[in-house]
């Protein structure tokens, strides 16, 4: 091809993602000039594609976007580069599947059933409100309680994936408000730390299979009429800015 850009011709920023894809997935990216200070890098599998746009600005090359497709249809971009390894391998369930390096097992409080005309009115509210967005045949949004704690929990439990949300629900300065979350992924893994919360909005709508959105509405618990000041601080520093490839 002659568009083909050498090994030896590849600039910093081009070469990493090219030598990275090669060794952990085994199958070379292609580089090639695609206009005046311009290189695209394409990886191919079986059902997935992903390109990189580069350009030149000055005498500098640098990433200017990128786009992920599986069967032919553009998808969101995966959350760094190990995740993309694990869509790459898995197109269907290596999103969800994916385990984040250091993550850990996931440890949700023992609680009990509890009877749920006398669940706090905040909890109360929330709960109504999520059993309302369900749309999905097979996720279930459960109650129960933490004696010994003084704490609530709500889960919601995708029966499709065995993915889970658990909000914890404590009382704080004379309110009962969200004090924790876990997102539990497929695998049984605490994975809350690794999203944003704007992701995390997006794998409520997927567990509960909603389909009627007003971007004004938000499904997390706590944000429905107060926005995001309705979470507490310790939820928020289990959340961070992730890198997308």
């Amino acid at each position: 091809m002659a568009n083909t850009v050498a090994i030896e011709d590849m600039p910093d920023v081009v070469h990493e993602p090219y030598a990275f894809l090669l060794d952990k997935t085994d199958v070379e990216p292609v580089v090639e000039r695609s206009g005046y200070g311009r290189m695209l890098l394409t990886h191919t599998g079986e059902r997935t594609r992903m390109t990189i746009q580069f350009r030149l600005d000055g005498r500098k090359w640098r990433w200017e976007k990128s786009r992920l497709f599986i069967d032919g249809k553009s998808v969101d971009l995966a959350k760094g580069w190990d995740m993309y390894v694990a869509i790459f391998k898995d197109p269907d369930n290596g999103r969800k599947n994916y385990t984040p390096e250091g993550a850990k097992k996931a440890v949700i409080p023992e609680s009990a059933p509890v009877d749920e005309k006398y669940v706090p009115g905040p909890v109360a509210t929330e709960l109504r409100n999520l059993r309302k967005a369900v749309e999905k045949d097979g996720t279930t949004v459960v109650p129960t309680v933490v004696s010994n704690k003084n704490q609530y929990l709500i889960t919601v439990d995708d029966g499709d994936s065995d993915r889970k949300i658990v909000f914890v629900f404590g009382f704080e300065n004379s309110l009962w408000r969200i004090t924790d979350l876990v997102l539990v992924n497929a695998r049984g893994y605490d994975v809350s730390r690794y999203v944003s919360e704007q992701e995390l909005e997006e794998i409520l709508r997927e567990i509960l299979g909603a389909t009627k959105h007003n971007s004004q509405e938000s499904y997390l618990p706590g944000m429905h009429q107060q926005g995001p000041q309705g979470v507490s601080n310790s939820v928020q520093v289990r959340k961070s800015t992730v890198f997308r490839i």
